[in-house]
């Protein structure tokens, strides 16, 4: 098994209302229908762990696949 991380920043003008709307909507649907797919979740980063900068990051996937080279 493999894991897959992914990030995202939003573009201006997207709020994470319409981000998490089409997660629900295309991104979970498609990525059910793949069968290299054991499991995946997203996170929103909220704040840093350390520091007062934002984070340079909106969101992170982690998406679980039995076999990379088929994945890919």
């Amino acid at each position: 098994m493999s894991k897959i991380i992914l990030t995202y920043k939003l573009k201006s003008g997207v709020s994470p209302l319409q981000f998490e709307a089409w997660q629900r909507e295309f991104d979970y649907p498609s990525m059910r229908e793949l069968k290299r797919v054991i499991s995946f979740v997203n996170h929103r980063v909220i704040r840093p762990l350390i520091g007062e900068n934002p984070p340079s990051v909106d969101y992170i996937e982690v998406i679980e696949v039995s076999d990379m080279e088929g994945f890919i």
